[in-house]
Formats: structure tokens, C-alpha cells, sequence
């Protein structure tokens, strides 16, 4: 009995870390989105550009929000489509209200989320490009980065 519950933890456990692996997996490294034309800031730059009041963008379900973000930053939401968490997928799956980012296209707007496994941010800030945005910045350590270094949340 005690080697069937062992095997049993040792096989959850091997599930779970394959699932959190595979959650890093969704968004590219900085250098290989820097290849793909994606402007990724680190925590210490993300801070410099939130100290120079750049626009800051949640892309977290509206819950998340509700729950704690980045101080000062704005909600974008996620509509619908096919949950595209391909780094480099189609945009036209999905479609996303970027009704609330500012009217000057040439607006500095850094998107963040849930971290390195959220694929949502980086997907924002390609959706943002297409629609003619200048200088968006993809912050991919997001809110568990922020938080971590100690910076300012509401």
C-alpha cells in the first residue's frame, strides 16, 4: 500500500511540474521576442518607464484586477476567440478591446500579466502593433515581478 500512495504522489508531482513547465513555455524568451520585433523591459525598466508615467496595462481577467494590479495601471479585456497562447499565433483568432489605450499611437504603453507563463501580454502587445501603435513594450516578469521587487499596487 505504501508504494502504491508513493507512486501515486511521485506521478502527480511529475504532472504538475510538466504542467508548470509547459505554462513557461508560452511566451518567449526577451532576446527571441526581441528577434520578433517585441520590445520586452525587464522589472528594473518597467519601473523606470511607471516613474515616468508611461501608460500601464493590465491584461488579467477583470477578477485579477479587481483583485490587485500594478498602481495606476488600466484594464484591457481579453473579448473572445480561440484562446490563441501561441507566442506567435494569428491574431485574427482573437480579438481584444483596445478601446481604453490612449488615442496617440505614438503613446508609450507597457502590457503586462500574470508573469512568464502568461501568454495574454505578449499577444496584447502584438494586437497593439498592428493597430498602429508606435512604442508598446511588453513587460513579461508582470505583477509577480512587480510585487516581488516591492513596487506600487492597489
Amino acid at each position: 500500500m505504501k508504494i502504491s500512495k508513493l507512486f501515486k504522489v511521485a506521478i502527480a508531482s511529475l504532472l504538475l511540474a510538466a504542467g508548470v513547465h509547459a505554462a513557461e513555455e508560452l511566451t518567449p524568451e526577451p532576446a527571441q521576442a526581441k528577434k520578433m520585433g517585441i520590445n520586452a523591459v525587464s522589472v528594473a525598466e518597467a519601473k523606470k518607464m511607471y516613474d515616468q508615467k508611461v501608460v500601464f496595462v493590465d491584461t488579467r481577467t477583470k477578477m485579477k484586477f479587481a483583485e490587485g494590479h500594478i498602481k495606476g495601471a488600466i484594464f484591457s479585456d481579453y473579448i473572445h476567440g480561440k484562446d490563441n497562447k501561441k507566442a506567435d499565433g494569428d491574431l485574427a483568432l482573437d480579438k481584444y478591446d483596445l478601446t481604453d489605450l490612449p488615442k496617440d499611437k505614438a503613446a508609450k504603453i507597457v502590457f503586462y500579466c500574470q508573469g512568464a507563463g502568461c501568454w495574454k501580454s505578449f499577444s496584447y502587445t502584438r494586437a497593439a502593433e498592428k493597430a498602429g501603435y508606435k512604442n508598446v513594450y511588453w513587460f513579461r516578469d508582470g505583477l509577480p515581478g512587480w510585487q516581488k521587487a516591492g513596487y506600487p499596487v492597489e
